[in-house]
């Protein structure tokens, strides 16, 4: 019993029956002969009554979640120390983070975000919200996004994987997103005018929602010729899908996910000691190796050395969309 209780402890949010199963199968044979199976809901509600000395009152509703962060915020600690919760007043959006978090995000140069707009549209949300921000797309996503157009064309997809002469046609269309916008319709044009298919499935769908002033997302928003800013959203997108994997069911109560949150920071606070450590100068030589591609062939072809086709065969075959 006393080590259930410990163990209930150490880790309040995992269910007292997955403890007691992992505690009895690290028992002897002769230990579990002398436990009856009505002994095991005594354990359970021993180690419920010695979590509720621990922990709050789960609330039943947001507002009363709300009113424990704001009562409780000044001893929601992170692992440095260093007060993890901030609220103004009951009414007000609660945001975990730290002095050393936020001296870091004064550093840096560029900040991702990423969200789950189930009432807004993204877009609109953002412009409301930030009416002096300019949109940008995700380019790993915009290719996936293409790409799933082609998956949905048994016999373009075919074509794409094997690499035939329509199929290496397909992938040209990736490296529009590497031109200005206002080349893009150049660089569109270009590609139907060899275009070795009368299956216009794939070009109608990106002329119709890519191309066209009209489209849902015309060229400004995803078109760019090559320059020293990363245009992905991977890094917080994988943070999130992390978050969500430590949960069990949709709607954790506040308490675990405070828990969950101060056990990421700990991380966290590994990555910026690291990131620190790091010499900036070798740092930049990494990033710059990365983009060198992008900028060589891009200034090839601002200088008139390649053509605006083989621009767009170079980087469409290199940033081709794949399966994931």
């Amino acid at each position: 019993m006393s080590t259930l209780k410990r163990k209930a402890i150490d880790d309040v949010f995992t269910k007292p029956n997955k403890i007691i199963r992992k505690v009895l199968k690290d028992q002897s044979d002769q230990t579990i002969v002398n436990i009856s199976h009505s002994d095991v809901r005594l354990f359970r509600k021993s180690m419920y009554e010695t979590r509720r000395k621990l922990i709050l009152t789960i609330p039943k509703s947001i507002d009363e979640a709300k009113h424990q962060l704001f009562s409780n915020q000044n001893d929601i600690i992170a692992n440095n120390n260093e007060q993890f919760c901030f609220m103004k007043n009951n009414e007000s959006i609660p945001i975990f983070t730290c002095y050393t978090n936020l001296v870091m995000l004064c550093e840096v140069r560029e900040i991702f975000a990423d969200g789950t707009f189930t009432y807004c549209p993204a877009h609109i949300a953002i412009e409301e919200s930030f009416p002096t921000a300019q949109i940008i797309a995700c380019q790993f996503h915009l290719g996936q996004s293409w790409y799933r157009k082609i998956q949905s064309n048994n016999y373009l997809l075919n074509q794409y994987k094997n690499n035939t002469e329509i199929g290496l046609w397909l992938k040209y269309f990736f490296g529009l997103a590497f031109l200005p916008p206002e080349q893009v319709d150049d660089g569109f044009v270009e590609l139907i005018s060899i275009a070795p298919t009368d299956n216009h499935t794939f070009t109608d769908y990106i002329l119709e929602n890519y191309i066209n002033k009209e489209s849902q997302f015309p060229p400004n928003i995803w078109a760019e010729a090559p320059i020293n800013n990363t245009r992905t959203t991977n890094g917080p997108e994988a943070f999130h899908k992390h978050f969500n994997a430590q949960f069990y069911h949709p709607h954790p109560n506040i308490h675990h996910v405070v828990d969950v949150l101060t056990n990421i920071q700990a991380e966290t606070a590994l990555k910026i000691n690291s990131i620190k450590k790091i010499n900036s100068i070798t740092l930049e030589k990494r990033l710059n190796l990365k983009k060198k591609f992008l900028i060589d062939n891009w200034n090839a072809y601002d200088k008139g050395d390649i053509t605006l086709i083989e621009y767009l065969k170079i980087m469409g075959i290199r940033y081709q969309g794949n399966k994931i």
